[in-house]
């Protein structure tokens, strides 16, 4: 069984490293409450502990205002294609109540 790596958010990192690194409970158990493993979690709080601007290196690439812009385009094209499937039903409706308007008023002649 093939098992995937999880990916956490810069955001998600530096939530959970301030959580651990400001809280009264152990690191182990702030990990396991949050679904993380422990020694991921151990590294993301020295990493915020030791060089706030320089931390978390890798999930530069992943940042929030990519996430964003990721939802908002996803957003954008469900809506698109919402607003076609509309406009293409107002048409049929209007197709049909044009058409049954017509043969009606041709058997009133």
């Amino acid at each position: 069984m093939e098992t995937r790596k999880k990916r956490y958010t810069l955001e998600y990192k530096i939530t959970a490293a301030k959580l651990a690194a400001n809280s009264n409970y152990s690191v182990a158990k702030i990990a396991s409450d949050l679904g993380v493993h422990h020694n991921s979690l151990y590294k993301w709080v020295q990493l915020y502990t030791t060089n706030l601007q320089d931390a978390f290196p890798r999930a530069e690439v992943k940042t929030l205002e990519t996430d964003i812009v990721k939802h908002l385009n996803r957003e954008n094209e469900r809506l698109t294609l919402e607003l076609d499937l509309l406009k293409k039903k107002l048409s049929a409706i209007q197709l049909l109540t044009a058409d049954s308007h017509f043969s009606g008023n041709a058997a009133a002649y």
